[in-house]
């Protein structure tokens, strides 16, 4: 088997700042192509996509940010339109507390493996699409040495999944499944002690 891949991409971006709210915008192109013995000579991709995303002050304890993001896929033939809102907020002032919460949708592209592997690919294949709800916490205290707990949730619904399964030939070959809930729950903890300028000693742990 022998793999080469190629891909090349640019994105520029211009980023913009105000007194409460900042600005990024720009365009992203990529162009990807596989040379391979074991995927189809058509395994190409011209990725287009243009995006811009914001972030406002409200209060000086809390936050606003918005993102939205067009794609296109050249050998998909079709266009992915994502977005993301979210907020965090520190109610307290003398007290290391951070909540956080966002939500939008993500889009996934199947790959050239999926799409184009010689005898177990699937042209047809649907991108995944999901929507997702995240929310949490990061909490910081100082006892004798600075500790800080991480608490998140998130919850996804996927439609279109792309799983592998077997089939009757005993090949493998990806399919779109139906609808797919996920939970996720993260909690991490760490510390950091400082014992010079040169030394440091950081614990992490999930």
């Amino acid at each position: 088997s022998h793999y080469k891949n190629i891909v090349l991409s640019f994105s520029p971006e211009v980023e913009l700042k105000f007194k409460n709210f900042d600005i990024i915008t720009g365009y992203s192109f990529a162009y990807a192509k596989l040379y391979s013995n074991e995927v189809e000579s058509n395994s190409r991709r011209n990725q287009h996509a243009l995006y811009v995303s914001t972030g406002s002050n409200a209060l000086d304890n809390l936050k606003f940010f918005y993102s939205v993001r067009c794609d296109h896929f050249s050998d998909l033939k079709s266009n992915a339109l994502t977005s993301k809102i979210g907020a965090n907020y520190k109610p307290f002032g003398k007290i290391d507390l951070n909540l956080h919460v966002n939500a939008g949708n993500n889009f996934r592209a199947p790959t050239f493996n999926d799409l184009y592997w010689k005898e177990s690919g699937n042209p047809n294949l649907n991108p995944e699409q999901s929507f997702y709800v995240e929310t949490g916490f990061i909490y910081g205290i100082n006892f004798l040495i600075p500790v800080q707990l991480e608490f998140t949730y998130t919850y996804i619904d996927a439609k279109d999944k792309i799983v592998w399964m077997p089939q009757r030939n005993l090949l493998w070959k990806p399919i779109n499944i139906a609808s797919s809930k996920s939970n996720n729950y993260l909690i991490n903890f760490s510390f950091l002690k400082e014992i010079s300028d040169q030394f440091k000693i950081r614990l992490n742990s999930g």
